[in-house]
């Protein structure tokens, strides 16, 4: 499925991951360059206009990873959206958390803004390091 609903009427998880691409990845597609990436986490790196970069990290693998993410950027902290599904280990579940808060899977649930629109999303700024990406 790839619309904005499931065939029972749900938010479909594909709506919540390409507003959060759309918000968060630039147009400038980057080369991604590892030492020892793990052969089930997948990796893709944008910039954006303002030159700010942003790095997706997938774990396909049953295991938790820890990820050193390294742009050279000297800031003592980094932004990081974890997206995950309170339905794992069902893979045909229709739920998502972003930082491990449900994300809503029902026009009904769905609160706008004042302006009409989807909230913007929360990062959470963590020391600046390794990413933990869970299975």
């Amino acid at each position: 499925e790839w619309g904005e609903l499931t065939e029972y009427g749900h938010l479909a998880p594909e709506l919540w991951m390409g507003l959060l691409w759309k918000r968060l990845m630039g147009q400038q597609v980057l080369q991604v360059t590892s030492e020892n990436l793990l052969s089930y986490v997948r990796t893709y790196a944008h910039r954006d206009d303002s030159n700010v970069v942003t790095v997706v990290l997938i774990n396909f693998g049953e295991w938790d990873a820890s990820i050193d993410v390294d742009f050279g950027h000297t800031g003592s902290s980094q932004e990081e959206y974890h997206v995950t599904s309170p339905d794992l280990p069902n893979i045909q579940g229709t739920k998502l958390s972003l930082n491990g808060a449900d994300l809503p899977d029902s026009f009904g649930a769905l609160q706008l803004n004042s302006a009409g629109d989807v909230p913007e999303f929360a990062p959470l700024t963590k020391p600046r390091g390794s990413v933990q990406v869970k299975s």
